[in-house]
């Protein structure tokens, strides 16, 4: 290694002053500044009392989220590997914030990264011994794993930072991450012997998001001598900060540079490298590629001809004089975001990744990962960009890679069993970037619905809607129509619900403008789906949601010609359905009925109901009228209905020709009807009281596997979440009041206040409203809320009962902010007002009852305002209430 003396003493002195942590060592491209970064690193790494580590930024390019996190997970390991530093605050907030972007926390990578280890060892060792017990041993280790990859704080400190962490938004625990590492090393250190040097290269790839995150690091991390190695003077306002910039070499160091590392002795050659490479290290090594391609040439070097050359002409000789199939490949990783043998391969089949490994060796190129992973130079890009662009090469480059992402993609599809969200994360990154090179937006557009299901499944739903948001706003006419259409599908799954009314209204104006009568179809059934979950606050949503589903019905049948039949038939299907839960809603049940009969009419015929896939549609008409004659206390018809939905939901489920989503949010709930059915039967026949229970607990329970599987495949899928939270208030409504089943309440209620607080996350990151933004949620937590605050009122925990009875009050006002025009939320908040009174007037506290009382019957005075059809169950609170006032 060729040492520049002036510089390397420069660099050293201030690592070993002890008031000096930061040292910026800054230059142009290619002027060797990782060549020097990587002899001090070297060089401290021989000193006993030093711990050196060495990071390339290059790698962690993409996301800011993304890159910086893995960053910092390999400072993790670079810190902990010697036992340096002991994580604590690192590891609670990287649980919950892992917790919420449903990843797997750095702490339990690691555990798993030691148990397959272990597998390796024991599956070796088991060739050659026996170990009988090896196998049930690593299944019990991979158990407690899982167990304990909840955390659990242990003492009052962990519970004490839990709590308090556990109130940051995503975005203060995304900062607060390098704040929490650097707060581990200034309490670690200090007890080591050892001294801690971190050398950072190609420190200006970070985006000025990443950049500011791993500042808070450098700011915080006391104990940290920094080198950072950058094109630009770095600027640390609250640091001082060493600044060495690194100058070109003199024509003396040229000399010795050229002698004594890279073997040239030939005066004349000597000077021709100094004449044309200008003190640049990197021009250097181009020039000498260049210099021995020359010599391969037959005649003399014509050295004056040579001279007469600027660098950059070299350097575009250079890249003319490659053979075809190089300059293709190299045009191709110029615009990669890194390549490996993977990606090679798919890029140029018939090609062998390890047969260009001296290639890849060449100044072109860096290595990421040693021998696996590589990008071009970054020094080199634009260079090579240009010539490029003179080619005209770059749109064909950005085609080719695209389309080895979406081969990739499309091998996903095929593949059995759950994706890497890590690989999809990858992927989807560079898929964007190609995408974006493309000409035409159409293509784009359609190849990424063609793998939407695989983004979705890989958790990018919410990467995807961002995507086709961008996209919307570069589109015109029909091919916007499309975008819009699917932007506003997913904005609803994702409860960005301020977005989706955004999108309906535009693509319902563009569907108007160009005549497209499908279009304003598809917007509508969206638009009815967001009002039944999220009214947009007119009054009366139940009547709004009756007149959007009218409106489509008569679309529909004045288009009947439009369409073929068995699209007609299902879209009315729909609309029927939609319209019969409206007015089950407004407690219209023979309205409701006449729009089912129209679906039991069409099921009738069994060849009617194969051919036209009607098997899901007549499943969910069985269940509402199951719902009906529940709410018209006929126990053993609604029962046998929702049995009889579930055998219908079977027979659909082997005919089913894929996995879909929505599908299996509707079978599970029918198991929750059928669980309320058998609660139902339960309350009648105290004979088969205790058999009844545990089949509705059973119920229950496959209802909430149904449910964890749609949550596990498609995490961003509120309305996953949403279905949760009224399985287990039905859990709870019916456990509550029986000491047998205290063990099933509590571990339903426990889950429940999970899977909420999850669901209010989830909104928030998707850019929802948060705790405001779902009604169906939102009325989850009254009920449950209430019916926590009824057990333990039950058991004789007042403490307890009171603090889940207040609860239920702050849950009570945002079921009625989440849906001002519909009559559930006041409903619910108005009994969450008369269970506490009664709370209350059993302990003699009069006038805090009479409170309460004034504010349920306040909230149901302006359900009255707001909603025409108040439900039974709402005038039988008031009169309760005015009851008790009385």
């Amino acid at each position: 290694m060729y040492l520049r003396k002036n510089y390397t003493d420069k660099i050293i002195h201030a690592i070993e002053d002890p008031s000096c942590k930061v040292i910026n060592l800054f230059g142009e491209k290619g002027i060797g500044k990782s060549a020097l970064g990587k002899y001090v690193r070297d060089a401290f790494a021989d000193r006993e009392e030093y711990l050196c580590g060495y990071f390339d930024f290059n790698q962690y390019k993409g996301l800011a989220q993304e890159s910086m996190v893995n960053a910092l997970y390999d400072l993790c390991d670079f810190l902990t590997a010697h036992k340096t530093v002991s994580l604590y605050h690192f590891n609670i907030t990287d649980h919950i914030h892992s917790s919420r972007q449903k990843r797997v926390p750095y702490a339990d990578r690691k555990i798993y990264s030691y148990m397959d280890k272990v597998d390796e060892v024991t599956g070796f060792a088991s060739e050659f011994i026996e170990l009988p017990y090896v196998g049930a041993g690593l299944k019990v280790a991979r158990a407690v794993t899982k167990m304990v990859r909840k955390y659990r704080p242990k003492t009052d400190k962990d519970k004490s930072l839990y709590e308090e962490l556990s109130k940051k938004t995503d975005r203060e625990l995304e900062n607060f991450l390098p704040k929490s590492l650097a707060m581990d090393v200034n309490e670690s250190l200090p007890k080591q012997k050892k001294q801690l040097f971190v050398a950072v290269e190609n420190f200006d790839d970070l985006s000025s998001i990443e950049e500011e995150w791993f500042h808070n690091l450098i700011e915080e991390a006391r104990d940290i001598t920094w080198l950072i190695l950058s094109r630009n003077p770095l600027n640390l306002p609250r640091l001082h900060v060493e600044k060495i910039a690194l100058g070109k070499m003199s024509r003396e160091e040229m000399e010795d540079f050229l002698v004594k590392e890279k073997n040239i002795s030939d005066p004349q050659e000597i000077s021709w490298y100094i004449d044309i490479c200008g003190g640049i290290p990197l021009h250097i090594d181009r020039a000498k590629e260049y210099l021995e391609q020359q010599k391969k040439l037959p005649g003399e070097i014509d050295w004056d001809a040579l001279r007469a050359k600027k660098y950059e002409h070299i350097a575009a000789e250079a890249l003319r004089g490659m053979s075809a199939d190089q300059k293709e490949m190299l045009f191709q990783l110029n615009l990669a975001r890194y390549f490996d043998e993977d990606l090679f391969e798919r890029l140029f089949p018939g090609k062998l990744f390890a047969l260009h490994k001296k290639w890849f060796e060449s100044s072109l190129f860096t290595e990421i990962l040693p021998g696996e992973r590589y990008c071009v130079q970054n020094s080199m890009k634009e260079e090579i960009r240009n010539y490029m662009d003179n080619c005209q090469a770059t749109e064909a480059c950005f085609r080719n890679l695209f389309r080895a992402e979406m081969e990739w993609f499309r091998n996903a599809a095929k593949t059995e069993g759950s994706l890497s969200p890590e690989a999809v994360g990858q992927h989807s990154q560079s898929l964007y970037l190609y995408g974006k090179g493309l000409p035409s937006s159409k293509a784009y557009f359609e190849a990424l619905q063609e793998i939407g299901q695989v983004l979705v499944n890989g958790g990018q739903m919410h990467s995807y809607y961002r995507e086709l948001l961008s996209l919307a706003k570069e589109t015109q006419g029909g091919l916007r129509l499309a975008v819009l259409r699917e932007s506003a599908m997913l904005a609803v799954h994702l409860s960005d619900y301020k977005n989706a009314r955004e999108l309906i209204r535009d693509g319902l104006a563009l569907a108007e403008e160009l005549s497209s009568g499908e279009s304003k179809l598809t917007f509508t059934s969206i638009q009815m789906a967001l009002e039944h979950i999220a009214p947009a606050g007119e009054k009366n949503a139940p009547d709004q949601c009756v007149q959007i589903a009218k409106d489509y019905m008569e679309a529909l049948e004045k288009n009947i010609k439009s369409f073929p039949y068995k699209t007609f038939i299902l879209n009315m299907a729909k609309a029927k359905l939609y319209l019969a839960k409206e007015y089950v809603i407004k407690e219209d049940f023979p309205q409701a009925e006449a729009e089912l009969a129209y679906i039991f009419h069409l099921c009738k015929d069994p060849r009617k109901l194969s051919a036209l896939s009607l098997y899901s549609c007549c499943g969910k008409a069985q269940e509402q009228q199951g719902e009906i004659y529940a709410a018209q206390k006929n126990k053993d018809k609604a029962l046998a209905m929702y049995l009889e939905s579930l055998e219908t939901y079977q027979v659909a489920e082997v005919l089913q020709p894929y996995w879909d989503s929505e599908f299996y949010l509707n079978f599970g709930l029918v198991h929750k009807r059928a669980a309320e059915g058998y609660f139902s039967l339960a309350g009648k026949d105290p004979e088969k009281e205790e058999d009844a229970i545990r089949k509705a607990i059973c119920h229950l329970d496959q209802a909430l596997d149904n449910y964890r599987e749609v949550k596990k495949r498609v995490p961003e899928i509120i309305d996953t979440y949403c279905k949760m939270g009224f399985a287990f208030t039905t859990a709870a409504e019916n456990l509550w009041e029986d000491d047998r089943w205290n063990e099933d309440l509590e571990r339903y209620l426990a889950l429940a206040e999970e899977v909420l607080n999850e669901a209010l996350e989830q909104i928030k990151r998707n850019g929802g409203e948060g705790t405001t933004g779902n009604r169906q949620i939102a009325n989850s937590r009254c009920i449950l809320s209430r019916t926590s605050g009824l057990y333990y009122q039950r058991r004789g925990m007042d403490k307890e009962a009171e603090k889940h009875f207040l609860n239920a009050l702050d849950d009570g006002d945002a079921a009625v902010n989440a849906a001002p025009g519909h009559p559930y939320g006041y409903m619910e908040a108005a009994d969450n007002c008369l269970k506490f009174a009664l709370f209350l007037q059993k302990k003699g506290r009069l006038d805090e009852a009479k409170i309460a009382v004034r504010k349920g019957l306040a909230i149901l005075d302006a359900s009255e305002r707001a909603c025409a059809d108040q439900p039974a169950t709402s005038k039988k609170i008031k009169k309760e209430l005015e009851d008790m006032f009385a």
